[in-house]
């Protein structure tokens, strides 16, 4: 949601990010609707687009995290040492190329159905 000013997307946009459903990404927005951090507009030339875009104070909450989650890696990181976290940062290569070839696998299987 924030590649650009003013920090917008579509809902579809956004659920397929998230990996959710429409009804699910509008439920968990809603509240962060009422809390002011986000607002949701329909764009004046297609009506049936809509946008959600971060408040000022939705953008600073959004940094807040932000924040946090980066101390918070730096501190989990800072305990292997070097060669502990090139062997971690390997072995954390082979999961995500194993998690591809899997999905490369079930994407041919599901076109062999089709």
């Amino acid at each position: 949601m924030r590649r650009r000013p003013p920090y917008e997307a579509s809902p579809s946009e956004l659920a397929e990010r998230l990996g959710l459903t429409r009804g699910a990404l509008s439920a968990r927005l809603r509240p962060m609707e009422n809390d002011g951090l986000i607002v949701r507009g329909i764009e004046p030339a297609d009506r049936r687009r809509v946008w959600v875009r971060l408040t000022p104070a939705g953008d600073a909450v959004f940094e807040r995290h932000a924040t946090m989650e980066s101390d918070g890696e730096a501190s989990l990181l800072s305990a292997p040492d070097a060669i502990e976290r090139q062997t971690l940062a390997g072995l954390l290569r082979k999961l995500l190329l194993a998690a591809d070839q899997r999905d490369l696998g079930d994407h041919a299987k599901q076109d062999g159905k089709a």
